[in-house]
């Protein structure tokens, strides 16, 4: 025994003295205990119950001198799934590290309201050595018949959860019938102690440039682009700006003064999964003039059709035309679309026949040709430029819808085109819906027509760069060579096998119309259903030059 001190140890007999050796007693770690604390923010009255949690759980490991705090961890959400719950997230992360060996919780309710959550929650944290004690259930898992109380206890949990959520609901849908919208902060007011809502003149203004901008062309990109550019704060007081918040904003009725409530509901009240209301499964309320607004209602109207007209998920875009260019040949209302290949870029329009097929070419008897847009808007600006100032000047005189379209005329004649077209040299949708009554061109397609809603028709002639870009145009093959209206054209060939391929094309593209519940009537326009071009192969629809 020479080198170790020995000691005897207490509690033993008289007169028995028991040895042991000091240096081979096993060290006792202290246990690393964890809490996990959370309430719902959906519920007022538990905003103290955390603090609370806290600090009940803080004086419980105090009390065990054999306890060493790990941490404690908290959450405070709306949900009852562990999606988004960053601090049970971590609490499980850090026992998979091996940092916790016990994990307190007030209550099964406080750990998981779903069932299957808990229940894998724990098995995890089990076989991982980590014991679980939920404090009011006093359910421990490191006991046998632990997995039982705990499967009872959390669907007992899991359905007062449901039991609670369709409550609120009812009480939130109670309100939204009885004309009561539930506030969520908008960029551009703000609420009162008294429940009003009013408008916050520095947002205001912005609200009205972001609207006024995109009415008149400009794109997402641009309009963030200039709001950074400026340095105005966002709501939640940054300086950085996002397309889809901007995308957001000019869809919220909100702004002419309305409010539609119930636009989503929770599909599960498990996950919190919210979905849009589109097929109305709950009732939607609206109401109108519910507060003061910020965008004229004409505005917001000419907004959410330029939405429509430029959104890529319906098809092709079409912005700005539809709507007013028109087949010169049956009247109908003419559609955008592009042709297939890597180097078109260039979008072009023709026929879209009358409602009630799908396929173009069942849906009008009209030449399955089109004609490149670049030359629309070429003819259409040298039709506004031609008009004469005097004569607009004296219908601006007058009153009415007349008088207000060469107004219009007027400035934009007389102002800088940049801020009225895109980068294509398009005009603006907001510019053909104040001056343009229809635009369409003679059956030849040489002429372009614009019929101006103040009573004056403008005609201006066509400048094809290539004579097979007129659609009228006639292609023969005589005493060898291709011609194009009589005139012979070189690479004849492959001139004849793209325009071949071009109307074979543009009979088979889909045309889908809108129902008849859609408030802006605009429809889908699709490529045909074919297999899609080899990039690697010559495309047969891109015409040289």
């Amino acid at each position: 025994m020479e080198g170790h001190t020995y000691q005897a140890t207490g509690n033993t007999p008289v007169g028995v003295r028991r040895l042991y050796r000091e240096s081979a007693l096993p060290q006792v770690r202290a246990k690393r205990v964890a809490a996990y604390c959370r309430v719902s923010t959906e519920l007022e009255q538990q905003q103290s119950s955390l603090a609370t949690q806290m600090e009940a759980f803080n004086d419980m490991i105090a009390r065990h001198a054999d306890w060493q705090l790990a941490g404690i961890y908290t959450d405070e959400e709306t949900g009852t799934s562990r999606r988004n719950r960053d601090g049970f997230n971590s609490l499980m992360a850090d026992a998979e590290a091996g940092k916790i060996d016990i994990i307190l919780v007030k209550s099964v309710q406080r750990f998981a309201r779903n069932t299957v959550d808990a229940l894998t929650a724990t098995r995890r944290l089990k076989a991982l050595g980590v014991s679980v004690f939920f404090e009011r259930d006093n359910i421990n898992t490191s006991q046998a018949t632990s997995e039982l109380y705990l499967t009872l206890m959390a669907a007992v949990a899991q359905e007062e959860s449901h039991s609670l959520s369709e409550n609120m609901k009812w009480g939130i849908r109670k309100r939204f019938a009885a004309g009561i919208p539930k506030w969520a902060a908008t960029y551009g007011y703000r609420k009162t102690g008294e429940g009003d809502w009013v408008i916050e003149e520095n947002e205001a203004v912005q609200v009205q440039r972001i609207f006024d901008m995109y009415k008149n062309g400009s794109g997402l990109p641009a309009i963030v682009k200039a709001l950074e550019q400026d340095g105005v704060i966002t709501q939640m007081g940054g300086t950085k700006w996002y397309p889809h918040t901007l995308a957001t904003m000019l869809k919220n009725e909100k702004y002419i003064g309305d409010v539609r409530m119930q636009k989503d509901y929770t599909a599960d009240h498990l996950s919190h999964r919210r979905v849009k209301n589109r097929d109305l499964l709950v009732p939607q309320y609206y109401i109108r003039d519910h507060h003061p607004p910020i965008i004229d209602r004409e505005t917001f109207a000419v907004v959410q059709r330029i939405a429509v007209l430029c959104d890529p998920h319906r098809g092709s875009t079409q912005y700005p035309y539809y709507g007013f260019l028109r087949c010169p040949h049956c009247g109908q209302l003419m559609i955008r679309f592009q042709l297939p290949g890597h180097f078109s870029k260039e979008k072009d329009w023709t026929c879209g026949g009358a409602a009630g097929h799908e396929k173009r070419g069942d849906r009008t008897s009209c030449i399955p040709q089109s004609i490149s847009e670049g030359y629309i808007h070429e003819a259409f600006w040298q039709a506004l430029d031609d008009l004469e100032e005097g004569q607009l000047q004296t219908i601006s005189r007058g009153e009415g819808q007349e008088a207000e379209g060469a107004r219009f005329a007027l400035e934009a004649r007389g102002r800088d085109r940049s801020g009225l077209v895109g980068k294509r040299n398009e005009p603006s949708y907001h510019l053909l819906v104040k001056t343009v009554k229809d635009i369409s061109f003679t059956e030849d397609y040489r002429t372009l027509l614009v019929t101006w809603n103040f009573g004056v028709v403008s005609r201006v002639d066509i400048s094809y760069q290539r004579p097979w870009h007129r659609p009228t145009s006639v292609l023969t093959y005589s005493g060898g060579r291709f011609r194009i209206d009589g005139k012979p054209i070189g690479s004849g060939k492959q001139v004849a096998t793209s325009l071949k391929a071009r109307i074979i094309y543009i009979d088979a593209i889909r045309i889908v119309d809108p129902s008849e519940d859609d408030e802006v009537q605009i429809p889908n326009v699709y490529p045909p259903l074919s297999k899609k071009h080899n990039s690697n192969e010559e495309d047969p629809c891109e015409l040289q030059g």
